[in-house]
């Protein structure tokens, strides 16, 4: 749902994606910095002479990162708005079924690592192999015995994709 019709406002996106969402939404200036909201932090410091006030953050309730701690920091304010709220999906016996046959797990982020570990505590997998997006959404899987554990380098899914590709996990 659209909350304003104004976008006369700069846009700074973590990602690629949500830039190119927000030049479809009729925003004009939109910059991305590629990462995750560490980037998005230091990014917004490079920018900081264009601020005259608050920035706006809206987003998930629960953030992934503390981007209004990384910006006071800095000296700038960020006004989290939360948007939305996520929520992990019922895993049922079909979803334990296919984890059963999986050689592999895909996780985008650490609610769904905190998932598939509440799963695999039910039933281990030691030779599951798990590529994560991130460091932080391989962290609940920390504890669980896999013949492979890998996260990207970068949080994008190109380079989730890139380890799939690539195979083994250390």
């Amino acid at each position: 749902a659209v909350r304003s019709a104004a976008r006369a406002l700069p846009v700074y996106a973590v990602g690629a994606a949500t830039a190119r969402a927000a030049q479809a939404a009729g925003f004009a200036e939109v910059v991305h910095f590629d990462g995750d909201v560490s980037d998005l932090g230091a990014g917004l410091v490079q920018h900081a002479a264009a601020f005259k006030g608050e920035i706006l953050h809206p987003g998930a309730a629960e953030p992934a990162g503390d981007l209004a701690g990384m910006a006071k920091a800095r000296g700038l304010t960020v006004r989290p708005l939360a948007l939305y709220r996520t929520r992990p999906a019922p895993m049922g016996p079909s979803h334990s079924a296919a984890l059963a046959r999986a050689d592999a797990a895909l996780v985008h982020s650490p609610k769904c690592g905190a998932v598939l570990a509440g799963m695999l505590a039910q039933s281990p997998r030691p030779d599951l192999k798990v590529f994560a997006v991130s460091a932080a959404a391989l962290a609940p899987l920390a504890d669980r015995p896999l013949a492979g554990r890998r996260a990207a380098s970068r949080p994008r899914e190109a380079d989730l994709l890139a380890l799939l590709g690539e195979g083994g996990g250390t």
